[in-house]
């Protein structure tokens, strides 16, 4: 299962902002996902605020990550970069 890691600069837990700045969220998309899918799971925003948006929007105050990595998946990992428009790959620490 590809592993998905996402810079979040402002982590959030039910809603709130997390202490400690920022972090990385990490999600695991089951193998029998298309890329899709994967992305829709994570980067989807529901128009009616309704709720039922993906995991980014529940684990984040802001509307992209810093960066993404999909080591195991690049394709994966290029699809949420264009959706996010945001660098693709780690940064080196």
């Amino acid at each position: 299962m590809p592993v998905v890691q996402l810079g979040n600069p402002a982590p959030t837990e039910r809603g709130v902002l997390m202490p400690g700045g920022p972090t990385i969220t990490e999600v695991v998309v089951p193998d029998s996902h298309s890329i899709d899918q994967a992305v829709r799971d994570i980067a989807y925003v529901d128009p009616t605020g309704g709720g039922n948006s993906g995991l980014w929007a529940s684990h984040s105050d802001v509307p992209a990550p810093s960066w993404v990595s999909c080591p195991d998946d690049p394709d994966l990992q290029a699809a949420l970069a264009a959706r996010y428009g945001c660098p693709a790959g780690r940064p080196a620490q």
